[in-house]
């Protein structure tokens, strides 16, 4: 069909790219113990950008046989559209492909997601015989193909498997939540791991303890750690840079961070589940270093941004839903978004850091850190889940809390140690292959 829609386009259009986008989720949920759902859900959709008059007119549909529709749907937006000032992917020198298929994934049946999902209440259960518990356990299998008149055609699958699991309690004015998830491009055998972290951070939240307001180490688990990398992040977007309204624009080159601190971009990666051959546009994904060793090396663009920017893409145009989407939705016009965000590892083991705390408070959850001015490296928001550290023991959890800490200075400044293991942490920054972080001089205001 995509064949047929292309010749259709070619007739109509000066240039032209299409993309199909065929997409299987099979969800199985669970809510408070028990079996909630079974779906599967199947979408197949088609996107064209055709350019005519040196405008770019863009139109999609999920409807079968859709192809002359679509055509002119484009077509009718010509006069509405923007001038056209990039070129369309062509034929690629060469592709990097990672393993982003896992027959474990293909063969997994709704009998093996209840079962796992089942085992892994029935032990987070026995926490507290008043807390609710909540698992889901996915399987997507998606396949997307690209054709331009400028020579690209390709197609790759890619199988991702989710897991989450948490736990709710609810005791009078007191609410305790802990939580873990996941999202891979191989099958999800950490799962133990995975409840062995809730659990920890379960037993610690039971007992609430107070603390005086004031600055402290605060050690960021992944968890949290996804926040700080969800304001930096709008820094180093080649978008913002255009714009000139990134505070790193024109600092290439300069020292921003502590010379521990490494960060990349990298949709290359073995079993990451943002990770793919071409972006949404066509164009080599690639491992793009942002921050190396505290020196800012460079910015990611899709296509129409590096014309801006006078640079070679990055391989980081994808078809995102909302500022705060991962999944490719075949409505969506291609935007410059991240891939999976790597920082490098230190040399200490969490535990050996949280161990060597003195005095200091471990933060897992924050609420309301995105509702801030990303461009001002601000990072505030209420401690949802966090921990007041003493002599290496965690005392408990405190409660109605709220932490800020400006990250271009901290980043700068004030990292003291960054932990040797790494989780792949999904939130709402994107997809984050990511240490604990340990910031001196943070802000931390108890009621």
């Amino acid at each position: 069909m995509i064949d047929k829609i292309f010749d259709i386009a070619c007739k109509e259009f000066d240039h032209c790219e299409v993309c199909q986008i065929k997409k299987t989720e099979q969800p199985v949920e669970f809510s408070a113990g028990v079996l909630k759902s079974i779906n599967a859900n199947q979408r197949d959709g088609f996107a064209i950008r055709g350019v005519k008059d040196g405008k770019l007119a863009f139109s999609s549909s999920t409807k079968p046989n859709s192809g002359r529709e679509l055509v002119d749907q484009a077509l009718a937006s010509i006069p509405f559209s923007t001038k056209m000032d990039f070129d369309f992917a062509g034929k690629p020198e060469a592709l990097h492909h990672p393993k982003i298929t896992d027959d474990r994934i293909a063969g997994m049946t709704d009998s093996d997601k209840i079962e796992l999902g089942q085992k892994s209440i029935e032990r987070i259960k026995k926490l507290h015989d008043k807390a609710q518990v909540g698992c889901e356990v996915s399987t997507d299998r998606m396949t997307i193909s690209i054709l331009s008149t400028e020579g690209f055609e390709d197609t790759y699958t890619k199988d991702t498997m989710g897991f989450g699991i948490g736990i709710n309690l609810v005791d009078g004015e007191n609410m305790l939540s802990a939580h873990s998830i996941t999202t891979k491009a191989e099958y999800v055998d950490q799962t133990d791991d995975m409840l062995s972290d809730v659990e920890r951070l379960f037993k610690w939240g039971m007992k609430n303890v107070k603390a005086p307001s004031g600055k402290y180490k605060v050690l960021f688990t992944p968890s949290a750690v996804t926040h700080i990398m969800g304001i930096l992040k709008a820094s180093w977007s080649g978008k913002s840079v255009y714009k000139q309204i990134s505070p790193w624009s024109g600092k290439v080159g300069e020292k921003i961070a502590d010379e521990r601190l490494s960060i990349y971009d990298d949709a290359t990666i073995d079993g990451m589940a943002i990770s793919c051959p071409f972006d949404s546009e066509g164009t080599p994904t690639q491992r793009t270093p942002i921050i190396e060793k505290g020196v800012l090396r460079g910015f990611i663009a899709d296509r129409q941004t590096a014309k801006n920017l006078g640079i070679a893409p990055t391989g980081n145009g994808f078809k995102r839903g909302g500022m705060f989407g991962t999944s490719e939705l075949i409505d969506a016009i291609p935007v410059t978004a991240s891939s999976t965000m790597v920082v490098t590892p230190g040399h200490k083991h969490s535990d050996d850091i949280l161990a060597g705390m003195d005095e200091g408070v471990l933060v897992d959850g924050l609420l309301g850190t995105m509702m801030g001015n990303a461009y001002s490296g601000m990072l505030s928001g209420n401690i949802a889940l966090g921990y007041h550290v003493k002599d290496g023991k965690v005392l408990g959890r405190i409660k109605d809390a709220m932490l800020t800490v400006n990250l271009f200075s901290a980043i700068r400044d004030s990292i003291a140690q960054i932990s040797s293991d790494a989780i792949l942490q999904p939130g709402w920054a994107g997809h984050c292959l990511i240490p604990w972080i340990l910031i001196d001089d943070c802000n931390v205001v108890m009621k």
